[in-house]
Protein backbone atom coordinates (compact mmCIF):
# COMPACT_ATOMS: atom_id res chain seq x y z
CA UNK A 1 0.00 0.00 0.00
CA UNK A 2 1.36 3.22 -0.52
CA UNK A 3 1.54 6.01 2.11
CA UNK A 4 -0.93 9.06 2.36
CA UNK A 5 0.85 12.06 0.96
CA UNK A 6 1.21 13.79 4.45
CA UNK A 7 2.45 10.32 5.87
CA UNK A 8 5.01 10.66 3.00
CA UNK A 9 5.73 14.22 3.40
CA UNK A 10 6.50 13.71 7.00
CA UNK A 11 8.78 10.58 6.32
CA UNK A 12 11.23 13.05 5.14
CA UNK A 13 13.98 12.81 7.30
CA UNK A 14 17.32 13.77 5.49
CA UNK A 15 18.56 15.29 2.36
CA UNK A 16 18.39 11.93 0.49
CA UNK A 17 14.65 11.42 1.44
CA UNK A 18 14.23 14.95 0.60
CA UNK A 19 15.85 14.30 -3.04
CA UNK A 20 13.87 11.39 -3.53
CA UNK A 21 10.58 12.81 -2.45
CA UNK A 22 10.88 16.11 -4.78
CA UNK A 23 12.24 13.63 -7.46
CA UNK A 24 9.14 11.29 -6.87
CA UNK A 25 6.10 13.16 -5.80
CA UNK A 26 7.26 16.51 -7.10
CA UNK A 27 8.24 15.37 -10.88
CA UNK A 28 11.41 17.60 -10.28
CA UNK A 29 14.38 16.72 -12.46
CA UNK A 30 16.72 16.12 -10.37
CA UNK A 31 19.52 14.05 -11.76
CA UNK A 32 22.37 14.63 -9.45
CA UNK A 33 23.83 11.50 -7.94
CA UNK A 34 26.17 13.06 -5.68
CA UNK A 35 24.83 14.82 -2.49
CA UNK A 36 27.77 17.07 -2.84
CA UNK A 37 26.46 18.67 -6.60
CA UNK A 38 23.03 19.29 -4.65
CA UNK A 39 24.54 21.52 -2.11
CA UNK A 40 26.90 24.54 -1.84
CA UNK A 41 28.88 25.54 1.08
CA UNK A 42 27.92 28.98 2.85
CA UNK A 43 30.18 30.94 5.25
CA UNK A 44 28.29 34.16 6.39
Amino acid sequence: MTPAPLDRIRSVRDIPALIDYLRDEMDRPIGAAAFDELTLEYEP
